[in-house]
């Protein structure tokens, strides 16, 4: 049997070893987390959530957890916008969609490739809407980043 390493293993068995960036040896997780209670919402509305934030946060994960919205179908596509720009960069690979029902969701294996995301300038974190019809209820969004 054969021993491999990740990246960061790698360059820590290195010699001289390499340095491994902060962020993902030792950095500290903070979490933003937000609820917004929907009167109605429709299909291209933006839901922004918590507080911003600062450049060079890493997203390592993220957790949307809704009441019966009372819709047929909702599809959520988590974004972060660039607050300097106004550009936003969704956060995973496909739209969540949430119908009839609670729900929790999470990254699944298409969002590996964006996941950790790290804001280039202070930025906010939105949720934008699609929905069949306008549904109503409790959104929660838990927002997990490292900042070191």
């Amino acid at each position: 049997m054969a021993t491999v390493r990740g990246v960061n293993a790698t360059k820590l068995n290195n010699v001289p070893i390499d340095l491994v960036d902060i962020a993902e040896g030792h950095g500290r997780v903070r979490r933003m987390y937000d609820t917004y209670v929907a009167g109605i919402v429709a299909s291209g509305d933006v839901i922004e959530m918590g507080s911003a934030l600062p450049k060079g946060a890493r997203i390592i994960d993220w957790t949307l957890t809704t009441t019966d919205l009372g819709g047929t179908a909702t599809a959520v596509i988590i974004q972060v916008k660039r607050i300097d720009t106004g550009v936003a960069v969704a956060i995973q690979a496909a739209a969540v969609v949430v119908g009839d029902g609670a729900v929790r969701l999470g990254p699944v294996a298409g969002d590996i490739a964006l996941l950790p995301y790290e804001t280039l300038a202070d930025s906010q974190i939105q949720l934008l809407t699609s929905a069949d019809d306008t549904v109503s209820g409790t959104i929660k969004l838990e927002v997990l980043y490292s900042v070191d």
